[in-house]
This record gives structure tokens, C-alpha cells and sequence, in this order.
């Protein structure tokens, strides 16, 4: 039973938490974060 879970899933190069995966690529602009919460929640 124990042998279908992915054990390696959060341990990756390309894992979900990766440093590789949480900084933002080139010309992302956080200044549009705030205009586009506010746009989808109004």
C-alpha cells in the first residue's frame, strides 16, 4: 500500500518550495499584485 505514495514529490530539484520555484523570473513586476487582488475580489 505504502508503495503507490510518491515519496520523492517534496524533495525534488523541482520541487514545489524550491528556491528555483519561489523567486521571480525576470520582468515580473510586483507592482501588479495589488491592483490584480483587488481586481478580483471586487
Amino acid at each position: 500500500m505504502n508503495s503507490t505514495i510518491n515519496q520523492g514529490a517534496a524533495h525534488g530539484p523541482h520541487s514545489f518550495f524550491s528556491k528555483e520555484a519561489t523567486i521571480a523570473k525576470p520582468g515580473f513586476s510586483r507592482w501588479m499584485v495589488p491592483p490584480a487582488a483587488l481586481a478580483v475580489h471586487l
